[in-house]
């Protein structure tokens, strides 16, 4: 197995992550790292499919949300009934956004 390039640090708050071009939920966050991320979706996702997502706190004034362009690695089904794991992989993001994305790691749930 392929040695991962970034540690994950998973994600203890609740955080929603947007297709920003649909404007429809894709999951909830579950880990984080400065090249990737990990969701828990209700659907699959298709694999090498390319989004603007927006990340997003479920309690307000957590932190302002932010934007990255991401890439679909792999799905699989999750452990409840309809759920889905999804892998995917920054593919845009500033220096700012990526600090950001791994800074949700140290976030402690409500």
């Amino acid at each position: 197995m392929k040695a991962r390039a970034h540690k994950r640090t998973p994600v203890h708050a609740t955080i929603y992550v947007w297709d920003e071009i649909e404007e429809t939920l894709l999951g909830q966050l579950c880990n984080v790292s400065p090249g990737g991320l990990l969701l828990l979706t209700e659907q699959t996702l298709p694999i090498d499919a390319v989004f603007q997502i927006r990340i997003q706190p479920a309690a307000t004034n957590s932190f302002e949300p932010f934007s990255l362009g991401i890439e679909t690695l792999w799905t699989e089904p999750g452990n409840q009934g309809a759920s889905f794991w999804v892998g995917m992989r920054v593919i845009d993001a500033s220096e700012e956004g990526r600090r950001r994305l791994v800074a949700l790691g140290a976030m402690q749930a409500p």
